[in-house]
């Protein structure tokens, strides 16, 4: 098979942003181009799925994460592939994940709409499927960038793509700020979805009517209804339309997010004149860091947690991102007092105590139930998840604890 290349990272092509007189300054690489390109099945986000040529030293082209290549050379059975011979763009890998999506699908999204304006954008998948069998959250983001569904394709099994193009992945988790011809053109595409308006008041995106499995932070239910009852507008992501999600955050000039992949939602937005605030659910925790301040007048984490009970994995690993968080009830508390909210005058700490402990009961039921996930399944002994209640001032809840863990062992 051959390639045209510009060293091994394909050809560099002419595009629309630089071609368009008096248009931005290109501060996007080029999409580029490869030709008789093997791609095939992705068993997951971190395996897309495309057989790059000289895989491991290829850039843009590959999954990012944390300043570096993320994905995983696949394996694709090349002894009979079907052969696609029109120019296509690959995008990324299908997902069911809201965060994920955001931060490493979206990202190489308005670049190839605005630069390959007519080629057929395909994903890679774990199974067969068309657009139809999309995950409603993926279909969502899709629409809320004017994808059109008539251009999206699937591959699943090894295909040989005789001109295949791909954009560079804008923003990656954990990585450097986006261009900024990456947010004018992600802003260009969603003009016509948000009405003018004028950020006001504050707004609180919470996680408390998630799955105790999928990490909580204990007490959060009593602390949004005295949030509600102070006049702020509390909103459950999970529960409201993407659209209604969107021109909410658009409106808020002091945006609160309970740490966790709803933050990753802000990244549909471009550049607004507000305040973001992240409540932290993990210690000294910087999530999306890089991506949120260039699109706003200014980016604060609260230092809200006080510890947490965490499980241990297979791999001996603290599995963090699904943790039970303790508040520290007076930094939140303060941080409320700053936006004029007078939290202090309702909260009552016996009634956010009971919250709490019944919080924490819920999240270790979940995690210890024999139906968990399995990369959530608890490896540590019962006396290390005891002593973990002991060093936050949960002894109180020890005995009721070791009762629920020998249930379910």
């Amino acid at each position: 098979m051959q390639q045209n290349q510009r060293g091994t990272s394909g050809t560099e092509q002419p595009t629309a942003t630089e071609a368009t007189p008096g248009r931005r300054t290109r501060t996007l690489p080029p999409m580029q181009v490869f030709h008789d390109i093997l791609a095939g099945r992705a068993p997951n986000r971190r395996t897309p799925g495309v057989l790059w040529p000289d895989f491991d030293t290829q850039t843009h082209v590959r999954l990012w994460r944390d300043r570096r290549p993320f994905c995983l050379r696949p394996t694709i059975d090349a002894s009979n592939p079907e052969v696609v011979e029109e120019p296509c763009a690959f995008v990324s890998v299908h997902d069911d994940h809201f965060g994920h999506i955001c931060s490493e699908t979206v990202p190489r999204i308005p670049q190839t709409l605005a630069d390959a304006p007519d080629l057929p954008l395909y994903f890679s998948s774990a199974r067969p499927m068309g657009p139809q069998d999309m995950a409603p959250v993926f279909r969502a983001i899709l629409d809320w960038l004017h994808v059109p569904l008539e251009r999206l394709r699937f591959v699943y099994r090894p295909t040989l793509f005789r001109e295949l193009h791909v954009a560079a992945q804008a923003e990656q988790l954990n990585g450097p700020p986006p261009p900024p011809e990456y947010l004018d053109l992600l802003e260009e595409r969603i003009a016509d979805n948000l009405p003018p308006v004028t950020p006001e008041g504050v707004v609180y995106v919470s996680r408390a009517q998630l799955s105790p499995e999928s990490g909580r932070m204990a007490g959060e239910r009593y602390l949004a209804f005295c949030l509600q009852q102070a006049g702020v507008q509390v909103i459950y992501p999970e529960m409201l339309s993407l659209p209604e999600q969107m021109r909410i955050y658009a409106g808020a000039r002091h945006l609160v997010f309970a740490e966790g992949s709803a933050v990753h939602g802000r990244q549909l937005l471009g550049r607004l004149d507000q305040e973001i605030w992240i409540l932290r659910r993990r210690p000294r925790s910087h999530i999306a860091l890089h991506q949120l301040e260039p699109r706003c007048r200014a980016l604060h984490y609260v230092a809200s947690q006080a510890g947490g009970l965490t499980v241990t994995n297979a791999e001996g690993w603290r599995v963090s991102h699904s943790m039970c968080s303790l508040y520290r009830v007076d930094a939140v508390l303060e941080h409320f007092e700053g936006l004029g909210v007078p939290l202090g005058r309702i909260w009552r700490n016996k009634l956010f105590e009971r919250q709490r402990d019944e919080d924490v009961l819920s999240w270790l039921r979940a995690v210890y139930h024999p139906t968990i996930a399995p990369w959530l399944r608890p490896h540590n002994t019962d006396e290390a998840m005891l002593g973990q209640f002991e060093a936050l001032g949960l002894q109180h809840l020890t005995k009721e604890a070791a009762a629920l863990m020998k249930a379910h062992r």
